[in-house]
Parts: structure tokens; C-alpha cells; sequence
């Protein structure tokens, strides 16, 4: 019975070794911000999101930024107060794109928004807007020289709050 097992393993390894495991060690960050608005404040408006993705690394990257443009990324916004989540619907985007890469050189960025609308938050409304807004970017990359792509699934956080009384 071992040998048997062995000799599936043996056997499966050349199917596993072709899927898209992530990189140890990515060189990709992702970062946010709220357009005009660095304390990410609801004024009652939609909310632009400016996303970078930055190449920390020594190596060029290939990033399917058309795809992601296309599609968006998702985002995830959930209300601690009420214990509510909610994602926000990505777009359909043609599968080909995911495979046409936009290079990401060493020390480069690419940058694209996306907006969370004024219904999304009011969805959260109670006495105060208090949401924590997750942005994900989780797609294939190429590296050149490998065959295979990667698969980047990182995640950054902002949080959106409506305005003290202060203000």
C-alpha cells in the first residue's frame, strides 16, 4: 500500500509543479490612500481609492494592470460596530487579459482608483460611519525568465470614518 502511494505522488508531481503557487518571497507591495481626503473622512460623497503596486524587488515583474483596470479589485468592507460584511461587485473582465502584463520595473509602480459610492457606505450608516475598508489585488503575475506565473494575493486596509463633531 506505501508503494502504491508513492508511486501516485511520483506521478502527480509533474501536474502540481504547473500550477501557480505564490512566490516566497514577492517583491510587490500594495498600498492605499483616499484621493484628496489622507484621513480617509466620509463627507457624506463617493470615495476614490488611489491603489500603487510597488516593485521592492531587484528583478522586473510582469503585472496584468489591463485586467486589473477591467476587472477592479476587490474590496471588502466590513463595520465592526454592527458585525456587517459586505464586497463590492468586481467587473467582468475578458479572461486574455489577465495574460497580457504590464512590466513593473525595479523601484516602479503602477497606480489605479477605484471608488467605493456613497450607497456602499450608507449601508453601514448608524450613529457614525466607522468601516474598515480591506483592498485585495489577487492575480497571476509573470516573472521573466520563468514559465510559470505567480499567483499575488496581497491586501492593504484603510479605514473610513465620518467626521467627529469637532469638525
Amino acid at each position: 500500500m506505501r508503494h502504491l502511494i508513492k508511486f501516485f505522488v511520483i506521478l502527480s508531481l509533474p501536474l502540481i509543479s504547473n500550477l501557480a503557487f505564490p512566490m516566497q518571497k514577492h517583491n510587490l507591495n500594495i498600498s492605499a490612500v483616499c484621493r484628496d481626503n489622507p484621513s480617509c473622512t466620509y463627507t457624506g460623497e463617493a470615495i476614490t481609492i488611489d491603489i500603487t503596486i510597488t516593485n521592492s524587488g531587484s528583478n522586473s515583474i510582469g503585472f496584468p494592470l489591463a485586467y486589473i483596470l477591467r476587472r477592479g479589485p476587490v474590496i471588502g468592507l466590513s463595520d465592526e460596530l454592527s458585525d456587517t460584511t459586505r464586497s463590492q461587485r468586481i467587473n467582468l473582465a475578458p479572461y486574455g487579459l489577465n495574460k497580457k502584463f504590464t512590466e513593473i520595473k525595479p523601484g516602479q509602480s503602477v497606480t489605479f482608483d477605484a471608488i467605493i459610492s456613497n450607497s456602499e457606505i450608507m449601508e453601514f450608516w448608524h450613529e457614525k460611519i466607522d468601516i474598515l475598508a480591506k483592498i485585495r489585488a489577487g492575480v497571476k503575475i509573470s516573472i521573466p525568465g520563468d514559465p510559470e506565473p505567480y499567483l499575488y494575493d496581497d491586501s492593504t486596509f484603510l479605514h473610513i470614518q465620518s467626521r467627529t463633531t469637532n469638525e
